[in-house]
């Protein structure tokens, strides 16, 4: 480990005092190391959670309005197709009379 707890400067490496700093020392590191992962990957998360959310809003506000828009004019069109073949058919059943 290349980090040396600060109390082993104050007190002499062969103590009881130093050991037992040392085994303090070593027994937090653990848990800190561990803690700071588990915080990375948090972040890590929320900022995937954020841009998650970014495209969701761009999906709501941006293309399914124009997709709606699109599908309105899709309908629009047919309708119109199929008003102008009744007409066209009405006038070739008028003529067939004729």
């Amino acid at each position: 480990m290349g980090l040396r707890p600060f109390c082993v400067r104050i007190v002499r490496r062969d103590s009881a005092a130093a050991r037992a700093c040392i085994d303090a020392w070593r027994a937090l590191v653990a848990p800190l190391a561990q803690l700071a992962a588990h915080s990375t990957n948090l972040m890590l998360l929320y900022a995937e959670y954020r841009r998650t959310v970014r495209r969701v809003r761009a999906l709501q506000n941006v293309l399914l309005p124009e997709a709606a828009r699109a599908l309105r004019e899709i309908e629009s069109a047919l309708d119109e197709f199929e008003q102008d073949e009744a007409a066209m058919m009405r006038r070739a059943a008028l003529s067939a009379v004729r």
